[in-house]
């Protein structure tokens, strides 16, 4: 069984008003789980409730997750989520049990689960955000690595998965190219990284195409001038 998959059984035989999904290398600081339901509102709106979160690693000083600013509207809040300015993980979020009569995690995406799911969730429901670190998450470089054949399979699969009409409003579907442009950056940056300079810069090209304002964006432009064979 994949991690969706592990999810959503979870979900649906759990019987709490709220879920929290803790991986692995996570760790639940102490008493802040009560701390956190102490928090909670009385508000059947609010879906998704989130924390932030410390990143432990072997070989540097830990590091917390940055502050969530919420909008207060859902498609600034969405928006805001697929650009990857919102630091929202599982294992520092409180969801609202009902969310998965409305969506689920998709257990055929191979990589990035996660953002599908978030995505529809910070769309349909209003977000609340409380600053208290509620986990740990311990770092180490397997669990940072993909090869190759399985990140270039995976790179617009959550495309049709996020944007599915069944779920998200149609107001949002205006930002279906900016967010595969978005997912083309991150295949840039992860396939310069591996060396494969070639379909790095492919990808970058793809990007403007689809959301030629992400030309503006001087990190990634300097990076495609100066990539060259390794």
């Amino acid at each position: 069984m994949g991690l969706a998959a592990a999810r959503n059984k979870g979900a649906k035989i759990a019987q709490g008003e709220y879920l929290l999904f803790l991986d692995a290398d996570d760790e639940l600081g102490k008493d802040v789980l009560t701390r956190a339901l102490e928090l909670l509102p009385n508000n059947e709106n609010f879906g998704l409730i989130c924390f932030r979160h410390e990143s432990i690693f072997v070989d540097r000083f830990p590091k917390k997750s940055s502050k969530v600013q919420f909008s207060v509207t859902r498609e600034k809040n969405f928006k805001a989520f697929i650009l990857n300015k919102l630091a929202i993980i599982p294992s520092a979020t409180m969801i609202k049990a009902d969310v998965f009569q409305k969506t689920q995690f998709v257990k055929e995406l191979k990589l990035s689960e996660d953002i599908p799911f978030f995505a529809q969730v910070i769309a349909n429901y209003d977000c609340l955000y409380f600053d208290l670190v509620l986990t740990k998450m311990y770092k180490h470089s397997a669990s940072m690595r993909h090869d190759l054949d399985r990140l270039l399979s995976s790179s617009y699969e959550s495309v049709d998965v996020l944007f599915d009409e069944k779920v998200l409003p149609a107001n949002l579907f205006k930002y279906r190219d900016m967010y595969k442009a978005k997912r083309a950056l991150s295949m840039f940056r992860s396939l310069r990284r591996q060396g494969e300079v070639e379909k790095a810069k492919a990808y970058y090209r793809e990007a403007i195409k689809l959301h030629p304002a992400f030309l503006l964006n001087w990190v990634y432009l300097k990076k495609y001038l100066l990539t060259k064979k390794w």
